[in-house]
């Protein structure tokens, strides 16, 4: 039986579809919100959206404040919360998805592939380190575009927002399906153990790359952080769609630094190990 939820069904619902499709996002990574007035329910960190249905994974927070839980319990709020509150839509999902890593880590993007962004409304955002200052730029965005529907963000992925869940989490889908098809990824194969040692060629791609890169490539996980080998192969299959002729662009070694002493990093780190 459901347990009592204060926030909408859907919010489950489509966070758990979300969440199982390792193709969108892995593990506890990426996280989802609905917001009513200034109230705002969010995934709380350390939590997996696979598992929305099954147990409560969502905490309120308050758009003027969005790292500090209203409610009575240790849960905390996703370190992304300030995302969430600076997007004025009552929907948002955000995603570490293969399509749009593999964008979000070229140097440069082709005509054809800043055309996909145009056509399903997409904004960018250079890489900032999650938190206030990325949340802002996002809301920035819309202020200046009211009719975009989400972002991608540098070495990141990609945000989308809308009205309803349903709508926002087809978007999604339709901007991840023409992101692979236009750079011919099949997310239904598996990356070769070449392909994985081809990451550390270009140092860290992308936020979780840099702060689990202890999890990676460990030869004794516990179950609970299995999850990092989808992490590794959303990764290597970004990196294999870079073209001969095109560059990849990593975190800088000073992003790097400043995301592994980030107090709130480590603590989602200790929660979720």
């Amino acid at each position: 039986m459901r347990q009592v939820r204060l926030w909408p069904e859907e919010l489950d619902y489509y966070s758990a579809l979300i969440g199982r499709n390792r193709a969108l996002t892995q593990g506890p990574g990426g996280n989802t919100s609905f917001k009513s007035g200034d109230l705002i329910w969010v995934k709380a960190s350390g939590f997996s959206l696979a598992d929305a249905e099954t147990i409560p994974i969502f905490c309120p927070i308050n758009k003027t404040n969005p790292t500090v839980s209203l409610a009575d319990s240790k849960m905390r709020p996703s370190i992304e919360s300030y995302l969430h509150a600076y997007v004025p839509h009552p929907v948002v999902i955000h995603v570490h998805s293969v399509g749009s890593i593999s964008l979000a880590i070229r140097k440069r993007l082709t005509k054809r592939q800043v055309t996909i962004m145009e056509r399903n409304r997409l904004g960018y955002v250079g890489y900032l380190k999650p938190g206030e200052n990325l949340g802002k730029k996002i809301g920035q965005l819309i202020q200046q575009d009211r009719q975009l529907q989400g972002a991608l963000l540098k070495n990141h992925g990609i945000v989308v927002w809308g009205e309803e869940f349903k709508t926002a989490y087809e978007a999604l889908l339709i901007i991840e399906e023409q992101i692979c098809k236009e750079l011919e990824v099949d997310v239904s194969t598996s990356v070769s153990r070449e392909d994985i040692n081809c990451l550390s060629k270009f140092g860290f791609l992308t936020p979780d790359h840099a702060v689990f890169s202890s999890l990676i490539g460990s030869k004794d996980l516990q179950p609970r952080n299995l999850w990092i080998e989808d992490v590794v192969w959303c990764l290597a299959l970004a990196l294999k769609t870079i073209r001969e002729d095109e560059d990849v662009e990593s975190l800088s070694k000073e992003d790097v630094e400043d995301l592994l002493n980030w107090d709130l990093e480590r603590e989602r780190q200790r929660i979720q190990r």
